[in-house]
């Protein structure tokens, strides 16, 4: 994006341009912007896969310290038995396998993986748009330009694929043993279940915590990550062709998984809970988020905010990492852009 002669922000020529009512600049013939918006779409086509893939290959190497996770954070809800419920990720790895069955850790799944193909696609490559549309008339990008891009590109992929997100934590939630009836057979069972007991508007429960959030933390783990790979030590084409290039992009992206999570965390833990809020086998405790946070505080003490905090932990690191780096390298297969 340049400036144009009177001043004004040029809008880059960009194969999605006229979906948003972009007038494009004058520029060459008529053919000439043809062969242009069909290059461009090629490679916004190619990102989208790139964008999918990775998120497809990082979710599901980390499922099943997902799972656990979202156990910790809404088995308070839970109508089982005290005794039944996890006490830490020791017992969790024991008892699972051996009550649920071992490909019970990868119980959901499925659904997240159908989310998360168009989410990580759309969020990868709207990132790369949001960056190309909102770049200063200056074409220097910053760390609040960088943010912003994340901001916007994690609440327009949340907004989206939010109703199969909330399907997600309701199939990791369900704790059916082996041999017992699960609370819901499958993503579609689960859908209409909570649209018939619950209402169209069920499927959208905590979607409010959920894109805040997601603004949030792409826009932090974007920017740091951006940071980290436009910094002088991996931007130059020596440093490109070194032996520790991939790894030092693996720490950066772990990095900015981490911290963008671990800040946000509670605000992860809330939507979890409203989620399952008066699901199948949870109980109906909270009339919305503000009595939520209140509820929580008062029974249950800051600590339940960060319920599961350090399995998360573990699941970010390399599940950001592995997701950050496999955009990269799908990407530079499929483009023309540098690994």
């Amino acid at each position: 994006m340049t400036p144009n002669s009177g001043g004004d922000v040029a809008v880059p020529t960009v194969a999605t341009a006229s979906t948003f009512g972009v007038q494009r600049p004058p520029s060459g013939t008529a053919q000439r912007e043809v062969a242009v918006d069909g290059q461009d779409l090629r490679k916004f086509g190619k990102q989208l896969v790139a964008g999918g893939g990775a998120g497809a290959v990082a979710k599901t190497a980390t499922a099943p310290l997902e799972r656990i996770k979202v156990l910790f954070q809404v088995q308070e809800l839970s109508k089982v038995p005290e005794s039944q419920k996890l006490g830490s990720l020791r017992e969790a790895l024991v008892r699972i396998p051996r009550e649920q069955g071992v490909l019970s850790l990868w119980r959901g799944n499925g659904a997240n993986v159908a989310r998360i193909i168009p989410n990580s696609a759309i969020r990868f490559t709207m990132f790369d748009r949001f960056k190309e549309w909102t770049m200063p008339a200056d074409g220097v990008s910053t760390v609040t330009h960088k943010f912003a891009s994340g901001a916007l590109s994690g609440a327009t992929t949340l907004i989206c694929t939010y109703p199969i997100d909330l399907v997600r934590t309701r199939l990791a939630a369900d704790t059916a043993a082996l041999n017992d009836a699960r609370h819901y057979t499958g993503i579609w069972d689960c859908m209409r279940t909570t649209v018939r007991n619950e209402g169209v508007g069920g499927l959208f429960k905590g979607m409010s915590m959920g894109v805040f959030g997601m603004m949030c933390y792409m826009g932090i783990s974007f920017a740091i990550y951006d940071s980290v790979k436009s910094s002088r030590l991996l931007a130059s084409p020596r440093a490109k062709e070194s032996w520790w290039y991939p790894m030092v992009k693996l720490a950066g992206g772990g990095a900015a998984g981490l911290v963008a999570q671990t800040l946000l965390y509670p605000i992860d833990t809330v939507r979890r809970r409203i989620q399952m809020n008066g699901g199948v086998g949870y109980e109906l405790r909270y009339g919305g988020v503000r009595h939520c946070v209140r509820t929580m505080l008062r029974t249950e003490g800051v600590a339940a905010f960060y319920r599961g905090v350090a399995v998360n932990a573990l699941k970010t690191t390399p599940g950001a990492a592995i997701q950050f780096v496999a955009y990269d390298l799908l990407k530079s297969r499929f483009t023309d852009e540098a690994f």
